[in-house]
């Protein structure tokens, strides 16, 4: 296989008479939406594509009547729509009496028929139903067919035209500001609060108490702490009521 992007053209070999016979009778290939032209090589052959006129595409008949499914009968209609070419095994087996496939060379300047009409000798017309399962693509720019316009050789796609700073500044002043949104979680805290019992100490800080300085003296060590001494004094409460006043001393002996 040997390119040629300036001439847009494919060198191939076959070895295979069968398979070089056949890829040149169909001529037009297709793959995708683009197509191929197939011609065989000589040193005056030119690489340009020839202009497509017609074309060999299969038809779908409905509606054939059962005295007409042979090769001659289907001729007579595929005649009508324009060169018969061949027909499959599906049409000759007659796997389906209602449908027909016929391959038929078509002109691709005129309309394609929908509905073909013949007279029998007897003088019934018969309407002969038509569908195409596949048609060339047509370019929609320089209305050829064989291509889309995206493949079109002198379609020139138009180029955006660049937006203005006066629109951006409008769509950014339209544009409204979205306020900063903080997530905030609050976590329910259950405070336990117990009673405190009446042998329990106070909760108030109880600060230690300082060293006093006392003077020197041999039997009395230098510094004396406090914290050495507890002084514990018990109170046991009183069965009766005090008295209002305070008790003289008595004067017996």
């Amino acid at each position: 296989i040997h390119n040629n992007s300036l001439q847009r053209s494919t060198l191939v070999r076959i070895p295979s008479e069968f398979l070089r016979r056949k890829i040149l009778d169909k001529n037009i290939w297709y793959v995708g939406d683009s197509m191929f032209h197939t011609a065989q090589w000589s040193s005056e052959h030119s690489s340009s594509t020839p202009p497509l006129s017609s074309i060999k595409i299969w038809a779908h008949l409905t509606r054939v009547l059962l005295d007409l499914r042979y090769q001659h009968g289907f001729s007579l209609v595929a005649g009508l729509i324009g060169e018969p070419k061949e027909t499959d095994d599906f049409t000759l087996n007659l796997v389906n009496l209602i449908l027909s496939h016929v391959k038929v060379e078509v002109d691709l300047t005129k309309p394609l028929p929908s509905v073909v009409e013949f007279v029998r000798q007897s003088g019934e017309v018969v309407e002969v139903l038509v569908s195409y399962p596949w048609l060339p693509p047509k370019c929609t720019h320089c209305h050829e067919l064989g291509h889309v316009v995206r493949n079109c050789l002198t379609y020139i796609p138009p180029k955006a035209p660049p937006a203005s700073s006066a629109s951006v500044a409008t769509a950014f002043q339209q544009k409204p500001m979205k306020k900063p949104v903080v997530n905030m979680q609050f976590v329910a805290v259950k405070t336990k609060v117990t009673k405190a019992s009446s042998s329990s100490p106070s909760n108030t800080p109880v600060r230690s108490p300082k060293t006093v300085s006392l003077p020197t003296s041999p039997l009395v060590p230098t510094s004396l702490n406090l914290d050495s001494f507890t002084a514990t004094k018990t109170f046991h409460p009183s069965t009766e009521s005090p008295s209002d006043k305070p008790q003289k001393p008595s004067l017996k002996r």
